[in-house]
This record gives structure tokens, sequence and C-alpha cells, in this order.
């Protein structure tokens, strides 16, 4: 079975790809854009340049079985369209047959990639727990499975807060 890495922007930010000379790597276009300091363009567009880095929109089937894990996690409302555009091509790489590595630093990012069964590259190495949430109101108590919209409780208002529902430890490469 091939190996690949999917990255996010943190990756390509960091210094991660070069000390991984090896490894096969993909991400989207959403991450390219947000690559915006000249010297770390220039890094992206030599990767690209070698053939090392692959650059792959994400198809609408994958996007929305990663919308509804989110959504399950409890961490849809942190993730940008970008973060689910790269999980929807990391699921999406390992629905071809591929085993698959998301390398990020965010942890909403990582958690989801965990539930959907793909391994994980902790730049932070701060992710500990793979995390189920719930939203609660400081005010009235009140708790939610899903973020109310705008995070407002229902019930008096006050913005909603996420905390754990559930949580088990986190499996490393």
């Amino acid at each position: 079975m091939s190996e690949v890495y999917v990255l996010d922007t943190a990756a390509l930010l960091s210094d991660w790809p070069h000390r991984h000379p090896d490894r096969p790597l993909i991400t989207t276009p959403g991450v390219v854009a947000e690559v915006q300091n000249r010297p770390s363009r220039r890094r992206v567009s030599d990767l690209m340049s070698i053939g090392r880095l692959s650059v792959v929109e994400p198809d609408t089937r994958h996007l929305s079985d990663v919308r509804r894990v989110a959504s399950n996690t409890g961490d849809a409302p942190v993730l940008s369209d970008t973060d689910l555009s790269v999980l929807a091509v990391a699921l999406a790489e390992r629905s071809s047959g591929r085993r698959v590595t998301m390398v990020s630093a965010d942890t909403a990012v990582l958690n989801v990639a965990r539930h959907l069964g793909l391994d994980i590259a902790d730049l932070s190495g701060v992710m500990r727990d793979t995390v189920v949430w719930r939203y609660r109101c400081p005010a009235c108590g009140h708790s939610e499975p899903r973020c109310p919209p705008n995070w407002e409780c229902p019930v008096c208002g006050t913005r909603m807060r996420r905390s754990v529902r559930s949580r088990r430890p986190v499996s490393r490469r």
C-alpha cells in the first residue's frame, strides 16, 4: 500500500516537508492560496516543480462526509473551508487505497482526521485525546450536541462554549 502525507497550511509553512524528504505530499489549492510570504511561496513552488507536492481539488462526496463527521464531533464551527477541503482530499486518498497521514498543527483538523480513521502527524505536539464536543451555556447551563446558530444559547441568548462530551487517547505514528 502506498503512503501519502496530506498537508495543511501550517505544515507547508514549517520545515516539516524538508525534514521528511522522501515522503509524497498532497495539499489543496486553498492551502496554497493561504501561503502568503515569499520564502514559503518559494518552498511550495520548489516542491511542486520537483513533483513532490501535488495540489488536488476535493470532491463533493468526500466534502459532505467530512462535514458530517465534523458536525458529529462538534468541530464544524471552528473549521474553515480550507480545513474541510484538506480533510476531504485526505479521505479521498484513503478511499483510493493509500495509507494517509494528515499533517497539521490544528487540533480541530487532527481531531476530525482521527474520527475519519486517518493517521495524524501533530506539528504542535499538543493533541493528546480524540474529542467529541458539546456546546454549553455558561449562564443557564443549557447544553446542545451541536453548535447553535451564531453560538447563541437558544434558552437565554448567552454565547455558548465548547466543552468535552467524551475523549479517548490518540494513537500516534
